[in-house]
């Protein structure tokens, strides 16, 4: 199965319509692996160590998928705005759990932490950026402009 390019981006497009869900899946998922539910520390096994990656993999798309929903240059102010919001409000919340776990903080918390903590970063940067350089006029109806010769 070859994916090109553009259905790549299709999905991870389509993924990024669910993205504020992402973390509370990964957290859902994780703590219901008993692997997980170990206090962070250098990993003992391979298991916990293929989750791990299979995790930090899972991260990666969330945050690709996230960042290409953000510059995509027709998504909204209203969005881009909403989507910050929703960010930092998800990296709130984790760590919130994350403060009340006993015996220390478990592996199954902090991949999500850790994406929730840099979508909240990157969100309000890139929605900046994408709202500077939207046009003033929506581009159907945009005045052509010309240069006069001199």
């Amino acid at each position: 199965m070859v994916m090109n390019l553009s259905s790549l981006h299709a999905l991870l497009g389509a993924l990024g319509k669910f993205r504020w869900a992402f973390p509370f899946v990964m957290l859902g998922v994780g703590y219901l692996i008993p692997a997980l539910r170990v206090p962070v520390g250098w990993p003992q096994t391979s298991t916990l160590w293929a989750l791990l990656f299979f995790s930090l993999v899972a991260v990666v798309v969330w945050l690709v998928s996230e960042v290409l929903t953000i510059v995509y240059r027709y998504t909204s102010s209203r969005e881009l705005q909403g989507d910050d919001v929703i960010s930092l409000a998800v990296a709130l919340v984790i760590t919130y759990l994350a403060g009340w776990q006993r015996g220390g903080i478990e592996w199954w918390i902090v991949l999500p932490w850790l994406g929730a903590a840099i979508d909240a970063f990157f969100a309000g940067y890139l929605a900046i950026n994408n709202a500077a350089q939207k046009p003033f006029f929506p581009e159907k109806d945009r005045p052509t402009f010309t240069r006069p010769s001199s």
